[in-house]
C-alpha cells in the first residue's frame, strides 16, 4: 500500500512537539467527541446504510453519512466505521466544547477502501474550517488504519471538527474511525527544592512549605499554572501563597514558576518513600495551555 499525508501548519492552530496521552486523573481525560467510534446508530452486521445524521455528528455537504459494520473492511475501533463517499463525496462535522487557548489532542484513524486507487480514498481533516491534514492511499484487500494525532489550539468557546471527501467522487472512498479529542498534556521540567542537592525534605517536622520550580518553554506558559489543579503522585496539594510565583530561574527566556507546596502535603503524597534515598515526585496540574506532568527528585529524612 502506499500513502501519501501532506499537513499544513496553521499559525495558533497547530502545535509542533510532543504528543503525550491525556491525564486519567483529572478533567484533561474527558473525552469531548460524541459517538467517536461511530457506533450509534447500530446497525445489522455486516451491512452500510446511508444517514442524513448520526448521533453527535451532522453531514457538512453532500448526500449522506455512509457507516459500515465490519463491511468491505473492518472497523479498527468497535463494529463500524464511516465511509465519506456515500453516493456522493461528503463531509460530517461535529461542534465540541473548547477552552480558548487550550491546547487539545485531536486524532482518529484513517485507512483507504479496500481494493481503491490513491485517487478515490481521499480524506480532508479540518480544525474549526482550518485544513490540518490530507491522507490518501492505495487500498489493500483489507482496512489498513492509521492513527493520526495533532495538537491544536482552540480559539473559542466551541470548535468545529469536519472530515470530507475530496477524492474522486464516485461513490468509493476513504474510511474514517475512532475520532478523539482530548486536552493535551506537557511533559515538562521540574525541580524540587531548586538550588540544593539532594533535594532533601525532612517530614519530622511537617511545618512549612516545600519550593518546587516549573520550568516553561516555548510550548508551555509556566506563569498560567491553575495552582488550584496541583496534585503530587496524584494526590492534591496546596501552594501556601494561592499564587504563581513568576521569575526566570534559568536565565533562558522563559518565564519559570515557583509554588511554595505545604510541607504537610508533600510528606503524605511521599508516604513510604524510603528514607535517606534518592527517589522521584511527578507534579501535575493544569494551566492555560493544557495540563502538564514535571517529575523530579526528592530524598525523603527524618
Amino acid at each position: 500500500m502506499t500513502k501519501t499525508i501532506w499537513t499544513m501548519t496553521i499559525s495558533t492552530i497547530l502545535l509542533a512537539g510532543l504528543v503525550a496521552p491525556a491525564f486519567t486523573s483529572n478533567a484533561f481525560a474527558t473525552e469531548l467527541v460524541v459517538n467517536g467510534s461511530f457506533e450509534e446508530p447500530n446497525i445489522a452486521p455486516n451491512t452500510w446504510t446511508v444517514f442524513p445524521s448520526i448521533p453527535g455528528w451532522g453531514l457538512s455537504f453532500g448526500h449522506s453519512i455512509e457507516v459500515r459494520d465490519n463491511v468491505v473492511g473492518t472497523a479498527s475501533d468497535g463494529d463500524q466505521f464511516v465511509e465519506l463517499d456515500s453516493y456522493s463525496n461528503s463531509g460530517m462535522s461535529q461542534t465540541i466544547t473548547t477552552v480558548p487557548g487550550y491546547i487539545y489532542s485531536f486524532s482518529f484513524d484513517y485507512s483507504p477502501r479496500i481494493n481503491q486507487p490513491a485517487s478515490t480514498n481521499t480524506i480532508e481533516a479540518y480544525w474549526d474550517g482550518n485544513l490540518i491534514a490530507t491522507l490518501t492511499g492505495e487500498g489493500s484487500n483489507i482496512n489498513v488504519w492509521s492513527t493520526e494525532t495533532f495538537n491544536v489550539a482552540a480559539t473559542a468557546s466551541s470548535t468545529v471538527i469536519e472530515f470530507r471527501a475530496a477524492g474522486t467522487s464516485d461513490r468509493l472512498g476513504g474510511n474514517i474511525d475512532n475520532v478523539s479529542v482530548t486536552l493535551s498534556t506537557a511533559v515538562i521540567e521540574i525541580d524540587i527544592k531548586p538550588g540544593s542537592y539532594p533535594s532533601s525534605v525532612s517530614c519530622k517536622n511537617d511545618k512549612g512549605v516545600v519550593p518546587v520550580a516549573v520550568f516553561g518553554s516555548d510550548e508551555f506558559d509556566a506563569s498560567t499554572i491553575d495552582v488550584y489543579t496541583l496534585e503530587l503522585n496524584r494526590e492534591l496539594v496546596t501552594e501556601s501563597h494561592g499564587t504563581v510565583h513568576v521569575e526566570d530561574i534559568n536565565d533562558d527566556g522563559f518565564d519559570d514558576a515557583v509554588l511554595h507546596l505545604e510541607k504537610a502535603e508533600v510528606c503524605d503524597a511521599t508516604e513510604g518513600y524510603p528514607l535517606k534515598e534518592e527517589s522521584t515526585a511527578t507534579l501535575s496540574g493544569e494551566s492555560s495551555t493544557g495540563s502538564f506532568e514535571g517529575t523530579g527528585d526528592i530524598r525523603i529524612v527524618n
